[in-house]
């Protein structure tokens, strides 16, 4: 699907997006956050369930939201439903949990999606998430990508004040778009 010059620079833009994310987080919603990636690997979306290993099953606290422009797809931040209450209420101004979460939730996307864009010389725009519980390949099949779909797959862990959370990341491109932005 990706060849390791092309997975590499995927994982150098996303770790440059995780960088600003944090930044932009300890500036407007928690003051002693810190962002690590933990993993990077791409698969399809049909070979997704077999490859999923974290939260594999599980009911999940999912924020999914759409973007498009050059490259279009789909990208959910997924974590256990503790572990996004306890992250939720993290944040320096606290109010509704559920908001409190897609916040932080679109925060990470929206600067993971910028800046896998810009190395691909891509615009695109991202939508406000919504709240998903299930399992992370239900949510994902949810979004009824074609099955040939790039899946980023991202381990990653926040760290907020004393808690250490550990969550998925699933970055899906169209694969007719993905093409278009490596090419460039």
């Amino acid at each position: 699907m990706l060849n390791p010059t092309q997975l590499d620079s995927i994982r150098d833009w996303v770790c440059a997006g995780a960088l600003r994310a944090e930044e932009s987080m300890r500036v407007s919603l928690i003051s002693d956050v810190g962002l690590e990636i933990r993993d990077i690997s791409c698969t399809r979306l049909c070979d997704l369930p077999e490859r999923l290993q974290c939260f594999e099953g599980d009911c999940v606290a999912g924020a999914v939201a759409r973007f498009s422009g050059t490259i279009s797809g789909s990208v959910l931040v997924a974590m256990e439903p503790g572990h996004a209450l306890c992250w939720a209420r993290s944040r320096m101004d606290g109010g509704d949990p559920i908001q409190d979460f897609l916040d932080l939730a679109f925060e990470i996307q929206s600067q993971l999606v910028t800046s896998i864009g810009q190395g691909m010389g891509a615009h695109v725009e991202l939508s406000s998430p919504h709240l998903c519980e299930d399992s992370v390949p239900a949510i994902l099949f949810g979004t009824h990508a074609p099955s040939d779909t790039a899946v980023l797959c991202l381990q990653a862990k926040a760290v907020a004040g004393n808690d250490v959370i550990p969550f998925g990341v699933y970055v899906m491109i169209d694969p007719k778009t993905l093409g278009f932005g490596l090419s460039h």
